[in-house]
């Protein structure tokens, strides 16, 4: 049974968030929540940035587009912290949460998957059955994950998903789960160089994936964005950015899919992010003028030429 993967944030949605950085440590996982529009990211505490990512981390149907809001509030924090902001209270965040999960077309889904009744006081082995599962949502996923967390069954769960991998070893989509299953364990560890280390082991799985199928969609994605979250010390952000633009080379020749748009968006985000201002507006206008009902691409152009 083919499992739907869960695209990030992972990372990811997967908040890229969720793991403060400390000396030795990233914040690479892919999944947070929505940012107040007028936050600086320095004026929201650690404490409540962690508490955020973790509520929300894994939705699947939404990792994509939390990724984005992440990444646009990394965006806007640069230019935001050449003027006064005040500090935004958790209520606020909350209401900013809510509006953009109301926004969303399949807000109805994530209602339901909320109320949902699932297994818990599985072994490992029933909570990796369960997580195949093709028809779970992204919640269900994630709300598998917590429990298995909760029960100390993480260690567990990551060897059979290695496992899996190893026993299919031509088989790419495997990568991407091991890749994806090495993020959730981030959540676990938290701050710290374990942090470092899960987040280097996900990366590698999509290496792995992309060498079986360079042009696997997935894979690059979350490669991409997890490396654009690594700390600057780190220098990731050019890697990031030739992973992005090569998925978009890739992208032009292959069938126009909704979450291809994300891709210009995100590219565009990183180059703001780095201060080209000008190869931040040319990702933009790019994805805008193939993707013209992509909102947010729409949103940050309008942004921009705000600034």
């Amino acid at each position: 049974m083919t499992r739907k993967t869960m695209k990030p944030i992972s990372i990811l949605i997967a908040s890229l968030s969720a793991a403060a950085a400390t000396s030795a440590g990233i914040s690479i996982y892919f999944a947070g929540r929505a940012p107040a529009p007028a936050a600086d990211a320095a004026s929201v505490s650690p404490d409540l940035w962690r508490d955020l990512s973790t509520t929300l981390a894994g939705i699947q149907e939404q990792q994509e587009s939390l990724a984005v809001s992440v990444q646009e509030l990394q965006m806007r924090s640069g230019a935001l912290d050449r003027v006064p902001v005040e500090r935004v209270s958790e209520a606020e965040l909350d209401e900013a949460i809510a509006r953009y999960l109301a926004s969303q077309s399949d807000g109805a889904d994530l209602v339901a998957a909320e109320t949902s009744e699932l297994p818990s006081g599985l072994s490992a082995r029933g909570y990796f059955d369960q997580l195949l599962d093709g028809d779970l949502t992204g919640l269900e996923a994630q709300e598998l994950w917590q429990r298995a967390r909760d029960e100390g069954r993480t260690d567990e769960l990551l060897a059979l998903f290695e496992e899996r991998a190893e026993e299919d070893p031509n088989n790419p989509e495997k990568r991407v789960e091991l890749g994806e299953a090495y993020l959730q364990k981030i959540q676990e560890v938290g701050q710290g160089p374990l942090a470092g280390v899960f987040a280097s082991q996900a990366d590698q799985a999509f290496d792995a994936a992309l060498a079986i199928d360079p042009e696997h969609w997935d894979a690059r994605f979350n490669k991409a964005v997890a490396l654009s979250f690594w700390p600057p010390i780190f220098g990731k952000q050019s890697a990031a950015i030739q992973e992005f633009e090569t998925l978009i080379a890739q992208q032009a020749s292959a069938t126009p899919n909704a979450s291809h748009a994300q891709t210009h968006l995100l590219l565009g985000n990183l180059y703001q992010q780095l201060g080209d201002r000008t190869k931040a507006i040319q990702s933009w206008q790019t994805g805008s003028s193939l993707f013209p009902d992509y909102a947010a691409l729409q949103e940050q152009l309008a942004l921009a030429g705000s600034q």
